[in-house]
């Protein structure tokens, strides 16, 4: 603990890393609560002193209807995924987050089929500062822009990336995380926010390699910027080992950025490397890229555009017929009224050279945030 407490210090001292307008550099508990306390609509719990006990319970679910012109595919009309969580402030630094889904989703789009109840975060985390904070238990991976969000129902489409439909990178890792945030506005002669996270633990349970088993240590880091609250910018690496196959390694970068554009746009880009040092049927390298762009034609209306690239080598081997080889066209048309529901429009055309049949999936989503 005397090792957070003197980078808190040291973060402190640097010039350009705390708020111009602010003396400590830490905002006020209330402030605090209101920056972590991003989760469903529940009604923000305000604490007259550090010492009563404030939890929050909230959630989502969404259904949909699924259609794709595959012969012999069949129609799904379902219940996708039903979300809780509980979120508990012991005092002013402590926190405990519990998260479970049931999640229920077809292989209409491209993806294998999933049914299963989770857990999908419980961690302690401890927040003496915004600049150095740590947690220990199961957390989102802090890769990219989609994988640490991971609700479906804040995203603009039905349907995921190729990169998270296929779980190339772990969902969660089990283990402990160091992150913070700062400000060094006076470096970027803007409203600029920089944040860190360095992570690691043991993951597992990654769809697309599932029958290779790629259980193992793992770590990882992110760094992103966010400028003038427009402007986004991050890299991410992650490094896995696997317990059953230890002659392979598997590395992944990302890069990934996003940028409010004139005229109510919103581009956004997520490009991902992933090999491995050594063949073991599988693919030695990936690369997965993504392009979007939303234009939000009313304040609670928007259609969004995304094409989505995945290439694998070599393409021969076990692994034939079941890499990320395509080219996805998504379109989507979304609703957000001023509450919580969320209703999407979508189609796709998806194309292989892998062998797989090309096909298009149409798809209306409704969720509710609780």
């Amino acid at each position: 603990m005397l090792g957070i407490g003197a980078l808190c210090a040291l973060l402190t001292a640097v010039p350009g890393l705390a708020r111009p307008d602010s003396a400590a550099a830490d905002p006020a508990p209330a402030s605090r609560l209101a920056d972590y306390w991003v989760f469903g609509r529940s009604a923000e719990v305000f604490r007259p002193d550090e010492e009563i006990l404030a939890t929050r319970v909230g959630g989502w679910a969404d259904g949909s209807y699924e259609d794709n012109d595959i012969d012999g595919a069949r129609r799904s009309f379902r219940l996708n995924h039903l979300n809780a969580f509980l979120d508990t402030r012991f005092t002013e630094h402590w926190q405990f987050f519990f998260e479970g889904e049931y999640e229920d989703e077809t292989d209409l789009s491209g993806y294998e089929e999933e049914q299963e109840w989770e857990i999908e975060q419980a961690y302690l985390r401890w927040s003496p500062d915004p600049r150095a904070r740590v947690r220990a238990g199961k957390f989102n991976t802090p890769f990219g822009y989609w994988t640490p969000l991971h609700w479906s129902i804040l995203m603009d489409t039905i349907q995921k990336p190729i990169h998270e439909g296929n779980r190339v990178i772990p969902e969660q890792p089990v283990g402990g995380e160091l992150s913070g945030r700062f400000f060094p506005e006076a470096l970027f002669q803007s409203r600029a926010e920089v944040t860190y996270a360095v992570y690691a633990g043991y993951s597992n349970d990654t769809a697309l390699f599932s029958e290779n088993d790629s259980d193992g240590l793992s770590f990882g880091s992110d760094l992103r910027a966010l400028l003038d609250d427009s402007y986004l910018a991050g890299i991410s690496y992650y490094q896995q080992d696997n317990d059953d196959l230890g002659d392979r390694t598997e590395q992944n970068v990302m890069l990934y950025g996003q940028a409010e554009l004139p005229a109510e746009l919103l581009l956004r880009a997520e490009y991902l490397h992933q090999w491995r040092d050594s063949r073991t049927g599988l693919p030695s390298e990936i690369d997965i890229t993504y392009v979007k762009l939303r234009w939000d034609f009313r304040p609670d209306a928007y259609a969004n555009y995304r094409v989505n690239w995945g290439d694998s080598e070599p393409e021969d081997g076990d692994f034939k017929g079941k890499s990320v080889d395509a080219t996805i066209h998504t379109f989507t048309l979304g609703y957000r009224p001023d509450g919580p529901l969320r209703i999407k429009l979508e189609f796709s055309s998806n194309n292989f050279s892998d062998g797989r049949e090309d096909f298009n999936y149409w798809g209306v989503s409704v969720g509710y945030l609780f």
